[in-house]
């Protein structure tokens, strides 16, 4: 199971995800460890329980993602490129779908949630 969730009051944004991540057998998560210092094998996957799937990736800019984990980081890296050369937040997005989702991708999802502070408004 992956979470993402997001949270806006009138002050503040919270984007709240999970930790776990899911890789077959070739993946380098076979080096790290759980939370609690444990590897999880489940035959052919690893689970690593303590990444980092919550990111500042612009000034005022979050992002946070659940699914699969090399797509969204994809997706992550693509919109914050976009966000230094001064695109907006929504073509970011735009941009970041078309060059991310390919169709060898077909099976993968991701959810995103990307909170944008840049202009004053939460």
């Amino acid at each position: 199971m992956t979470l993402c969730l997001g949270v806006k009051t009138t002050n503040e944004a919270f984007i709240i995800v999970d930790s776990a991540v899911t890789e077959n057998e070739s993946s380098v998560l076979k080096t790290n460890t759980t939370t609690v210092g444990e590897k999880q094998y489940d035959g052919e996957y690893t689970v690593q329980e303590s990444a980092q799937k919550v990111f500042n990736i612009h000034e005022k800019v979050a992002f946070g993602f659940a699914g699969d984990v090399k797509l969204g980081l994809s997706i992550a890296e693509v919109i914050s490129r976009c966000l230094r050369l001064g695109y907006t937040a929504h073509n970011s997005i735009e941009t970041a779908l078309i060059s991310c989702v390919g169709t060898d991708e077909i099976g993968l999802y991701v959810e995103f949630l990307l909170s944008d502070t840049r202009e004053g408004e939460v």
